[in-house]
């Protein structure tokens, strides 16, 4: 049987959290997280299940509204708290001045004042499985190590997507 232990390496690592850091809010709070992705069990179990609980109420057919999708992020944001984030990498600060201690509920809190756009900025990070790599795609170590803040929540692939033009009718 053929070895291919080499692209071992290309694997999603579910259990080193990594750094996100939240550049457009002041004093930039940082979460440390493990993927909303199949390699965080936790996270999967948990996932799998609230879906069935969904999926067996026999709920009736629902249009999508405003409420459904706030109802929707709300959930992910508990997920998220309870299953991924696993501590500050730089606390945000309440208003008192103080440094927030991590808790999934603080960590909820935090999220849910949020607006969607910044929350779902980190939700699309902590989905994409590329950002849990221990080797980038091309091979090559990452250059940060876990904990250390990244500066751009960006993936560098971001702004280069390929034009596809259709024709005109």
């Amino acid at each position: 049987m053929v070895d291919f232990s080499n692209y071992e390496s290309i694997r999603e690592d579910g259990t080193t959290p990594r750094p996100f850091v939240f550049n457009d809010v002041k004093g930039a709070p940082g979460l440390l997280a493990l993927p909303a992705t199949s390699a965080n069990k936790k996270y999967h179990n948990a996932s799998m299940n609230a879906l069935g609980k969904r999926t067996n109420q026999g709920r009736k057919k629902q249009r999508i509204n405003v409420q459904n999708i706030d109802w929707a992020l709300r959930e992910d944001a508990k997920m998220l708290a309870h299953y991924c984030v696993t501590g500050w990498s730089n606390a945000p600060i309440d208003n008192d001045g103080n440094a927030v201690p991590f808790t999934a509920e603080n960590c909820l809190a935090f999220f849910l004042v949020m607006p969607d756009w910044m929350f779902n900025e980190f939700r699309n990070w902590v989905s994409e499985p590329t950002n849990f790599m221990n080797e980038d795609m091309d091979g090559d170590a990452e250059a940060d190590e876990p904990g250390e803040s990244q500066t751009s929540t960006q993936p560098e692939s971001a702004g280069n997507a390929d034009i596809i033009e259709t024709p005109s009718q």
